[in-house]
Order: structure tokens, then C-alpha cells, then sequence
């Protein structure tokens, strides 16, 4: 469904900040993207989405598909009218918009709106509390609410990819525990495919299939999902974990040493 190729993105210039990167997303499939704080992870979902403006960002190289539409020289509201949509980190709803307005506004780039109310209770299903709040202003929800809404609001354009950036970020487990179970219930029931950037690696590698780390801008691994859980680096970088599974201290870790292989 998604096929990057040879990706390289540059900020004001001068910056390369994604390094030749390929990666796929297969159809109806959960490709997880991961790695550490200014890795490139959030400047690849912007550059399939292309809003890159914000950092004075470009594509330098490479070629982003989607179902062999070529995304490169596409607008924003093109690329989402063609199936893709991006969850922001960070969430990003209008705070001064009801719950109901905010996930309205997803379906702007529609060209029929005679089943938005459709649309509207399919959301409201998979967020019940959602639905007792419709009229409340999004400011005065907590902020897995407002998580739900960002993943409704995406749900509204029918997007056949749904890129999600940390939607885990600053939400108890419950909470997080819930939009996972119902995103993997958007997957398994509306055929949607899902790339998902997320720090916490236990959590994206039970959640996807397949999986791409990513440091310095480059793709050093990838996977399937449960290989990757197995490999001794993630364990031990990622996943805190010792060789006898016990948690390791990071006391005394002063830097992390890729292995040889990761460099081949």
C-alpha cells in the first residue's frame, strides 16, 4: 500500500534529517516505527503527508507511493483525499471547537457528505464516551479524550492509511491500553492499515507486525514484530531487558554502541 524508496529530507537547506530511508506498509497491515527522540520518525510521517512547511522542510530525494500514486508533488489535502491521514502527536484539537465540530472538520476534504451523521455514530461506537460529551468543548477534556477525538477526527476522511504519531504520549495505561484495542479494531474490521510511530517499543512491537528502527535518520533494522522483541539489542535498548529477562539499570550506560551487524 506504502512504499517509501530512498527517502531524504532536508530542513532550511541544510539539515538532512532523514537519511535515505525504505520502508513498506502492506495493506491492512500494522508497521510500527521506532526509535529515540530526533531519530526522524515524526519528519517521515510529515513528509508522507506532506506538511513539512513548518520546519522549512523538503523532500531532496526519493519517492513516496501509495498504491502507486506518487506522493511527492501531491498537496496535503490531495494526499489525504487519496486515503492517507496523519494522528499528530501531540494530539491537536481545536480547543475551542465541541467534540462534535472537531471530528466534522475531519471529513472536510470529502467530496459527498450526505453520510457524515453515519460516519458521526460509527465514531461515537468506538468511543462511547465521546458520545456524552459531543456537545462539550474539546479544552475541557482530559487528554485521552482528546486522544480519541485526534484518532475520530482521522476515522472521518475513511482513510485507507492511518498514520498515528505517540499516541500514547502522557496517558495512563488504561487509557492507552483502550485506543490500542480499539485501533486494532479499525484495522481488523474496516481493512484500515496502520503506521505507528512510538517510543514505547514493548507496546508498538505487541501492537504491529512488523517493525523499523530508526536512528540518525536511518533505518539500522527491521522485521517482523516478535523477531524483533527477540533481538538482544532491542531487548537491551529498547525493551530495558537483560539477557535472563531481568530489568537492566541504565545507571552506568553512558552511551549506546550499535552492533557491526546494524551497520552492514
Amino acid at each position: 500500500m506504502l512504499k517509501i524508496n530512498n527517502l531524504e529530507v532536508v530542513y532550511n537547506d541544510v539539515v538532512l534529517v532523514v537519511r535515505g530511508i525504505s520502508l513498506e506498509v502492506p495493506d491492512a497491515g500494522i508497521v510500527a516505527l521506532l526509535g529515540s527522540n530526533g531519530a526522524g520518525k515524526t519528519t517521515t510521517l510529515k513528509a508522507i503527508s506532506k506538511v513539512l512547511y513548518s520546519e522549512e522542510g523538503k523532500i531532496e530525494d526519493g519517492t513516496i507511493k501509495f498504491n502507486e500514486h506518487l506522493l511527492n508533488e501531491l498537496s496535503p489535502e490531495q494526499i489525504v483525499r487519496l486515503g492517507v491521514c496523519q494522528v499528530p502527536e501531540g494530539r491537536q484539537v481545536f480547543d475551542e471547537l465541541t467534540v462534535d465540530e472537531n471530528l466534522r472538520i475531519g471529513a472536510y476534504t470529502r467530496k459527498y457528505s450526505s453520510d457524515i451523521r453515519g460516519d458521526l455514530k460509527r465514531i461515537y461506537d468506538y468511543f462511547p464516551v465521546l458520545a456524552g460529551r459531543k456537545d462539550v468543548l474539546a479544552v475541557y477534556l482530559s487528554g485521552g479524550e482528546q486522544q480519541m477525538i485526534a484518532i475520530g477526527r482521522g476515522l472521518m476522511s475513511r482513510p485507507r492509511l492511518l498514520m498515528m504519531d505517540e499516541p500514547s504520549l502522557g496517558l495512563g495505561p488504561l487509557v492507552i491500553a483502550k485506543i490500542f484495542e480499539i485501533s486494532k479494531k479499525v484495522n481488523r474490521e474496516e481493512d484500515v492499515s496502520i503506521l505507528l510511530v512510538e517510543q514505547n517499543a514493548n507496546l508498538a512491537l505487541n501492537f504491529s507486525q512488523y517493525g523499523y528502527i530508526m536512528e540518525n535518520g536511518k533505518i539500522v533494522l527491521d522485521g517482523p514484530a516478535e523477531k524483533i522483541m527477540e533481538n538482544e539489542d532491542i531487548k537491551e535498548f529498547y525493551l530495558g531487558l537483560t539477557e535472563v529477562g531481568k530489568k537492566k539499570s541504565y545507571r552506568n550506560v553512558k552511551h549506546y554502541k550499535r552492533r557491526k551487524r546494524w551497520l552492514s
